[in-house]
């Protein structure tokens, strides 16, 4: 968490959360996009998602899960963008039933967007921006 807060859930037990606590973000749902760079070396594609998006604390260990809060447990909707840069393409050396040898390749790819949370706790307002990036090996021509 990049800022402090103390509030009491409905139970009126407390929730106190420390600067730099760290929270589990968990997303999972559909996005739906179109390719408007779909070159040898960049695939660009902007998108619409809904996604069901989770976050809780993480302050217990596994014998203590039951104690952790839920910030937020809501769909959420949402635009963004994949950028995804060919770091290298390579023939595989196995077929598949002696059939096919498919191609793969290593790639950067980079997530942007913007969530809305659909459904939102009186205690909690705002919505979600996001930043992911990761290397991704994918099949098939790039």
């Amino acid at each position: 968490m990049k800022t402090p807060f103390f509030g009491y859930t409905d139970n009126n037990e407390p929730i106190n959360f420390e600067l730099n606590d760290s929270v589990s973000y968990f997303k999972r749902g559909m996005y739906l996009g179109y390719f408007i760079d779909d070159s040898e070396v960049l695939n660009l594609a902007p998108y619409i998602n809904i996604v069901k998006t989770s976050i809780e604390s993480n302050k217990f260990g596994p014998s203590e899960k039951d104690k952790e809060y839920v910030l937020i447990n809501d769909f959420t909707y949402g635009l963004g963008c994949r950028a995804e840069i060919k770091l290298a393409q390579f023939q595989a050396k196995y077929s598949y039933y002696g059939m096919f040898n498919p191609k793969h390749h290593i790639g950067l790819a980079l997530n942007v967007g913007y969530d809305m949370i659909s459904q939102s706790d009186d205690f909690f307002e705002g919505n979600l921006y996001y930043a992911n990036i990761g290397i991704v090996w994918g099949f098939g021509d790039f």
